[in-house]
């Protein structure tokens, strides 16, 4: 698959994009851009900062499905690979983590990972034990920390 993520991503991301595009096709590409960060996260994760926006505002109008939820599985992963693209859609995120009732165990599982987001110091954040810390830059008074729980 690795040959192909790099168009298979350009052409995603220009639909998810794109608002004069139907709905439904967005939600669709939305969801397959998704399921590409299953098998190929690493690849994707350079990318992050400029898709996780749109895809998680198309994401959200699409029903708890298995279609759904694989796309949200394949984004975590690719959130796993990089954290600090998240920076600028945190709220977003973990808005769609909330809203989502009836994860499957994998699922939840990956939501799990993500344990700690607070705006605090290293010694002030309690780190759940197999955490990798990733310190992302908000302004010079404060820093926010996501640790990525395995």
């Amino acid at each position: 698959m690795a040959p192909y993520v790099e168009k298979l991503y350009n052409r995603l991301v220009d639909i998810i994009q794109t608002p004069e595009i139907p709905s439904s096709v967005t939600e669709n590409a939305a969801v397959a851009l998704g399921r590409i960060g299953i098998g190929s996260c690493d690849e994707l994760a350079p990318h992050l900062e400029s898709f996780a926006y749109p895809f998680l505002d198309a994401l959200q109008k699409v029903a708890e499905t298995d279609e759904k939820d694989t796309a949200l599985k394949g984004f975590c992963m690719v959130v796993g690979r990089n954290p600090e693209a998240m920076e600028s859609c945190l709220v977003p995120f973990f808005r769609a983590i909330a809203r989502y009732k009836h994860a499957s165990p994998e699922l939840s599982s990956l939501f799990r990972q993500v344990r700690c987001l607070c705006p605090c110091s290293p010694s002030q954040c309690l780190s759940p034990p197999n955490c990798e810390s990733s310190r992302l830059s908000l302004d010079t008074n404060r820093s926010l920390r996501i640790l990525i729980c395995s």
